[in-house]
């Protein structure tokens, strides 16, 4: 996972190994004091396809 902050602006970016986390962890980066926005650019992998998915 990459995490990069500007002035209270996090950009999250690598791949997960499931999609059902990726919502967990923009909650859980909005729920620190300071944070104006989150953009997660999260691929997940596709299970048992190898394949990223996502944006």
């Amino acid at each position: 996972m990459t995490v990069d902050v500007h002035e209270g602006h996090v950009s999250l970016g690598r791949s997960v190994e499931a999609e059902n986390v990726i919502p967990a962890i923009e909650r859980l980066c909005r729920s620190v004091d300071g944070v104006v926005s989150v953009a997660g650019h999260i691929t997940y992998w596709a299970e048992g396809s190898g394949v990223s998915t996502g944006e």
